[in-house]
């Protein structure tokens, strides 16, 4: 749907440690528009209940995920209850 309105999405990850990743997302529009955001999220290495549940490898996974879907759905303006708390444009 984007794509056919001249819209596209990049992700990059800007900066890792060991306890947390940055992840920047830019929509761009085929008319040289852009805005991006920067969101820094903890390493999600541990579940709900605060038990270790994943690899290092899937945790960092799960954070860029996780970063690239909350900045996605702020840039479209997609309301889904999401904390703007890691917000750091």
């Amino acid at each position: 749907i984007l794509g056919s309105h001249g819209f596209s999405i990049t992700a990059d990850i800007t900066e890792q440690t060991k306890e947390s990743i940055s992840v920047e997302v830019t929509l761009l529009h085929k008319g040289g528009h852009e805005k991006s955001l920067k969101l820094t999220l903890p390493i999600d290495s541990k579940g709900s209940g605060g038990n270790a549940n994943k690899t290092e490898i899937q945790g960092i996974a799960s954070s860029i995920t996780y970063a690239k879907r909350v900045a996605i759905c702020a840039l479209l303006n997609i309301s889904t209850g999401y904390s703007s708390r890691y917000f750091t444009s």
